[in-house]
């Protein structure tokens, strides 16, 4: 129980020192198709790489990443600050600040601690009605 408050604590303390430093994500349009109305836009910091993030590399150069996100466009076009606009919100801002804290060392308590509970399967009941079950009001 003790662990759980100090690594509760230790959370409310890196999400605060998070919050009080911008991160600036970094995107690129890397990839159009017309014929879907689709872009496809890679996310980065300067912390985290392209090189880093990279899952597929050809001569040197990041062919993809793990942030690569396929976004569908409206028709018609908007104009180019809304589409900024849906590109910045699917950055993966979460992602980027937990990979920017294990990075600075400011992850918390070491996740090995969650190695003897790997591989064992749990169980959780959910109620869930049934398909064309009343639902009573």
């Amino acid at each position: 129980m003790k662990r759980f408050i100090f690594f509760i604590i230790v959370v409310s303390v890196i999400s605060i020192l998070l919050a009080q430093s911008p991160m600036k994500i970094k995107y690129r349009i890397i990839e159009i198709y017309p014929d879907e109305h689709q872009i496809v836009v890679r996310f980065y910091t300067d912390l985290i790489t392209e090189q880093m993030l990279s899952t597929d590399t050809l001569d040197g150069k990041v062919r993809r990443a793990r942030t690569d996100v396929a976004i569908d466009l409206p028709i018609p076009l908007p104009p180019n600050e809304e589409i900024h606009g849906l590109i910045q919100r699917q950055a993966q801002v979460d992602f980027f600040r937990k990979k920017e804290a294990i990075i600075k060392g400011e992850a918390g308590p070491d996740i090995e601690e969650l190695r003897p509970i790997v591989g064992k399967e749990f169980v959780m009941e959910v109620e869930v009605p049934l398909l064309g079950a009343r639902i009573q009001r």
